[in-house]
This record gives structure tokens, sequence and C-alpha cells, in this order.
């Protein structure tokens, strides 16, 4: 998966907790239909912790929303984003094979 940064360090980001797990925001852009990706780099260590995001080729969206991973290990993360400000839940979902992304609209 290649990305292109959008920011390297934007303090203007709002952090996120998830699991308990301090992180700040990447955000970046796939290389495949240029969306938004959100990476979670945990702040104590500067390692990421989490891909908030996924790429559905072939989904429509608007230019402010965006497909947020809320299973497996990512579980809770749409929660964390809704309580930080960086995301408003739209209630819709999008099938990702096994499971489903929710369809977010970004605020940050």
């Amino acid at each position: 998966m290649e990305t292109n940064s959008l920011n390297e360090t934007n303090d203007s980001l709002p952090n996120v907790r998830l699991h308990d797990v301090d992180c700040r925001i990447l955000m970046q852009r796939y290389e495949l239909g240029n969306r938004i990706r959100l990476q979670l780099i945990a702040i104590d260590d500067e390692v990421p912790y989490a891909c908030a995001t996924v790429n559905v080729p072939g989904v429509e969206l608007a230019a402010d929303e965006i497909l947020i991973k809320d299973w497996s290990e990512n579980q809770g993360v749409l929660a964390a984003l809704v309580a930080a400000g960086v995301i408003k839940d739209t209630g819709r979902t999008v099938p990702t094979g096994r499971t489903e992304a929710n369809v977010a609209k970004l605020l940050i």
C-alpha cells in the first residue's frame, strides 16, 4: 500500500486514545483513488499503532468522507475518532469482503 503524506507532524490534529494507548494522527492519501488515510501513531514510542481507515476502490464517497476500519484489532476506533472530534459517523456502511466499513465524515 503506497501512500502520499499530507502531514508528517501536524500539531493541530487532535490526539486519539485507542485501547488505552494515546496516539497522534498521521494523515496521508492512498495512492489508489487518492483518498484520505488515517494512521494512528503511539505517542510514547512513535510506532504505528493502527490504520484507522480502509480503501475500497469503486465505492463512491463524498470528498469529505472516509471508510473506517472498526473490526478485529481496530474494534473501537470509530468511537475513539468520534470522541476526539476527528470524524462524524454517518450511520452508513459498505461491504469490504467478510465485514463492513463505516462511512464517516472527516471533520479535521
